[in-house]
């Protein structure tokens, strides 16, 4: 499985319309792509930094996903004038996605 995190700081003024996008726009991304396996958003600890995340079942279809930019920040129209600095990163994860019975 690999694992998508893209992490953005949002510009003064800017983090609740970036959660909102977050909850919204980025689900509609990655939501019912062949390959993907889930998602969840979020703030870091420090409060400022939001992160996507999204798993995949391989490099393979996040390539089909993102196109050739696949290892750069996606940004959907609107994303831009909210975020100060972003980055992604993509990590492979052992084991599977599970949820605690």
């Amino acid at each position: 499985m690999l694992m998508r995190v893209f992490e953005a700081r949002p510009k003064p003024g800017c983090a609740e319309a970036l959660a909102e996008k977050l909850t919204s726009t980025s689900i509609d991304v990655v939501r019912g792509q062949p390959g993907n396996l889930g998602h969840l958003h979020g703030r870091k600890a420090d409060g400022e930094t939001f992160v996507f995340i999204s798993c995949w079942t391989d490099l393979s279809a996040v390539k089909a996903r993102f196109g050739d930019d696949w290892a750069s920040s996606y940004l959907p129209p609107g994303y831009a004038e909210l975020i100060e600095a972003c980055s992604v990163e993509h990590l492979d994860v052992d084991g599977e996605l599970a949820m605690p019975a």
